[in-house]
């Protein structure tokens, strides 16, 4: 059926700018996954999260719990025999039968009309992978430097891992992303045994296998982010470890820059982050400041193996519901959450290093 015009108001999203919109009058069924690695609190927020969507007939959501915090529900399934977030993702998907799956991450806020913005318009049989938007929240003048980095970078932006110069090797995070039932089935799901870079991985080999991935810049969730350097700083190391492994899996994907370069560049953004803070402007003294100790991070992630640490390694940085590299601790530095890295790769940095 073909889709209908509507106009469509939506109060209270941040990630939404527009008023009138296109609405398939007839959608796809579809299971909405989020997984958490979190405590039970953090289980109940985002499935009351999950729970706010505009569902039809045949959507399901599911809150793939990857710790075992013993939350009972029965939107809630529990998943520890590998604590990964692909490895909860896949459960998740086994769990329904809707012809596409919705990938969400625990730290975003997803507008009521989600699963309709995202079919719309409805996708063409060759379609595997619809790459929803993924805005950064911002924090105001307020916010944290972590936050306020984050927000002025784009950090999470799928026009990061979407953009034109990456060419095959373009993909959409599971922070946001609709993926064709038959065709995760076809090709495996994800490979649950890394920590991250599993949803590019899962994008190439369905790119590889003739699907083909498709943009949905109005459908646009909100993305939290860290509240401290550390905890942004740990988040980057383990978007590098995820960098390594997709390099070695898929050569030619996100190689490694050279660090005498690197550590120049570094030096020359914190100068001009210094006399930017002298100029008063907060904004730049923050992005040039912190520019290269988040390109550093991301780089040091690569000379680690891209799987998940040890149970002592954990326990060492907050115990089992701290999920990720250094700095990743349950403390207040925001949301913890099962993606253990999934996002992009971070902002280019210093051209040709």
């Amino acid at each position: 059926m073909l889709p209908t015009r509507t106009t469509a108001r939506t109060e209270g999203c941040a990630a939404c700018s527009d008023t009138v919109r296109v609405v398939p009058s007839a959608r796809p069924a579809v299971d909405v996954v989020a997984p958490v690695a979190g405590d039970a609190a953090l289980v109940r927020a985002v499935l009351a999260r999950l729970r706010g969507l505009e569902r039809r007939d045949g959507d399901t959501v599911t809150v793939v719990d990857n710790r075992g915090v013993g939350v009972e529900d029965p939107d809630v399934l529990v998943a520890t025999a590998v604590r990964t977030s692909y490895h909860a993702r896949n459960r998740g998907a086994a769990r329904g039968t809707a012809p596409w799956l919705l990938f969400l991450d625990a730290d975003v806020d997803p507008p009521a009309d989600l699963l309709d913005r995202l079919f719309s318009p409805v996708p063409g049989e060759h379609v595997g992978v619809l790459a929803g938007a993924v805005r950064d929240s911002d924090p105001g003048p307020r916010g944290t430097a972590a936050e306020r980095y984050a927000h002025l970078k784009s950090s999470m932006s799928q026009e990061t891992t979407l953009a034109r110069d990456r060419g095959r090797f373009a993909f959409a995070q599971t922070a946001n992303a609709a993926v064709r039932r038959s065709a995760f089935v076809v090709v495996g799901g994800f490979r649950e045994e890394v920590r991250s870079g599993g949803d590019a991985d899962l994008c190439f080999r369905l790119a590889a296998a003739g699907w083909a991935l498709e943009r949905r810049p109005d459908a646009a969730v909100v993305h939290r982010n860290r509240t401290t350097v550390r905890a942004m700083l740990g988040q980057r190391f383990r978007h590098g470890t995820g960098a390594a492994w997709l390099a070695a899996e898929h050569p030619g994907a996100l190689p490694a820059r050279r660090w005498p370069g690197l550590l120049a560049w570094g030096v020359r953004r914190a100068g001009a982050g210094v006399r930017a803070g002298l100029r008063g402007d907060r904004d730049a003294a923050l992005v040039g400041l912190l520019d290269g100790p988040a390109v550093w991070a991301f780089e040091l992630g690569r000379r680690v193996p891209n799987r998940e640490l040890p149970a002592a390694g954990r326990a060492r940085r907050g115990g089992p519901s701290a999920p990720g590299g250094p700095g990743a601790a349950h403390r207040s530095d925001g949301p913890p959450d099962a993606r253990d890295g999934d996002g992009p790769p971070l902002d280019p940095g210093p051209d040709g290093q």
